[in-house]
This record gives C-alpha cells, structure tokens and sequence, in this order.
C-alpha cells in the first residue's frame, strides 16, 4: 500500500513539473451566463427590449426563483421584456403588465416546424 502511494505521489509531481497544459487553458465564455440564441431576438434580461410577438416557450416554477423563457430569453418575476413587467410565473402561463393591462401567455402545444 505504501509503495502504490509513492507512486500516485510521484506521478502527481511529474504532472506538476511538466507544467501541465490544463493550467493555461481559460474558458473562453461564463458558462452561467443566460443564453443568446443564434437569431434570437435582442436581449431581454438586462435591456429588456424584445422586438416582435412575444412567445413563451417554456417556464419554471419555483416561487420567488421562477423563471419564463420568453422567445429564447430567460426572464424572472419582476423583470421587463417588450415594454411589459413580468408579473407572474407559472406552470405554462405568464402573466405581464403594461399601462393598468394584463396580458397572459401560455406554452403552445403546437412546435414550430
């Protein structure tokens, strides 16, 4: 047993003195950062412009965590997306405000082709 861990011992220093190429590699994005979809439209999150129809494509209940994926952009309660504040989330439904009006959308069961 001693001699098996002389070994991993010295196999890890010959990997540290080599100067391991590993170490020098960066990412070359956050891989936490919300996701902008290749023809998608502008961002969301933070602008909170979207141009265009709104179409919810998916949401996620978890209270005061939830999130709505509104035209590939990721959305929380409070947030604003094409002039609307999001108001609600909740399993297949959004509720948004604008100007004293609700507007709800839902996940369509029908995928685009």
């Amino acid at each position: 047993m001693r001699l098996f861990g002389r070994y991993v011992l010295s196999g890890v220093l010959v990997l540290l003195a080599s100067g391991a190429p590993a170490a020098e590699v960066y990412l070359q994005h956050n891989p936490f950062d919300r996701p902008n979809l290749e023809g998608s439209a502008p961002t969301g999150a933070n602008g909170g412009a979207l141009n265009g129809e709104l179409k919810l494509r998916a949401t996620l209940a978890a209270g005061d965590s939830s999130l709505a994926n509104i035209n590939g952009e990721l959305f929380a309660i409070g947030e604003e997306v094409g002039g609307y504040q999001v108001r609600e989330i909740n399993e297949g439904s959004v509720v948004l405000f604008k100007n004293e009006q609700e507007r709800r959308l839902t996940v369509r069961d029908d995928k685009e082709d």
